[in-house]
């Protein structure tokens, strides 16, 4: 496993603006939403339509009124650092937060609520910093043993973000991501309303933006695709509420 991140000491807080560490993120994906595939279709949907520019604009007033200073800067220390491990995890972060932030504001979530929001989206995958490259940038099937330390994310960031940055409704969010409402979900395995909401339209964005992400270890689904298996998944994975919302959204 990785080292734990820093202390300030060791560098965890950064001076570097929030926009810098984003203008890195958005560069690689301009050039990702809008190519040009060989059929000719420009290759987003509408799903995709401003989700990445939602997200730049979470930082349109640096904290929304829910984080210090000093807590500002450790987030964007670790929002570097995983910009730095994985460019591509880091905007998948991103374009979570953007959906992640359409959804609550679409089902009526206060202020305070889509600012919670959005710091778990942006933050919901920092425990990777703990899984080594090995693993996380496998091509191969993953070992009984290899999933064990891959589960293990959700909790690891929740402490992250709660012992080092001291927002712990962000830290909830973060650690129930992966619950499914079913009940078949990791690491607490809650279902249906037990889940906290966010954790519920973190967990379809999460999911619908994954299947979409073309990694090394796989490929990406059609939004299309992706938008059917969401559907298939109601009731399981998802809470039929969130589905209604992104089924709106998508309209």
């Amino acid at each position: 496993m990785g080292q734990q991140p820093g202390t300030e000491g060791e560098g965890l807080v950064h001076k570097t603006s929030p926009l810098t560490v984003l203008s890195r993120v958005y560069s690689r994906a301009t050039k990702i939403l809008f190519k040009q595939p060989p059929d000719g279709k420009q290759d987003f949907n509408v799903m995709f339509d401003g989700l990445l520019w939602d997200s730049i604009w979470c930082f349109e007033d640096q904290t929304g009124g829910l984080l210090n200073a000093s807590q500002m800067s450790l987030v964007t220390g670790l929002l570097n650092r995983v910009e730095q491990r994985d460019p591509d995890l880091a905007m998948h972060s991103h374009r979570v937060t953007g959906l992640s932030m359409r959804l609550a504001r679409y089902m009526g979530l206060s202020h305070e609520e889509v600012q919670i929001i959005r710091w778990a989206g942006l933050m919901h995958d920092v425990g990777k910093l703990q899984i080594p490259d090995a693993i996380l940038n496998k091509q191969a099937p993953l070992s009984a043993d290899e999933w064990t330390i891959v589960h293990r994310h959700p909790a690891e960031g929740a402490e992250m973000v709660r012992e080092l940055i001291g927002i712990t409704d962000v830290a909830g969010l973060i650690m129930t991501h992966h619950e499914r409402y079913d009940g078949h979900g990791y690491p607490c395995r809650l279902s249906g309303e037990k889940i906290p909401l966010g954790s519920r339209i973190l967990a379809l964005a999460d999911s619908y933006c994954a299947m979409t992400d073309e990694r090394v270890y796989k490929r990406s689904l059609s939004p299309q695709a992706a938008y059917t298996e969401v559907l298939r998944c109601i009731s399981t994975d998802f809470d039929p509420l969130v589905v209604q919302a992104f089924t709106r959204l998508a309209e």
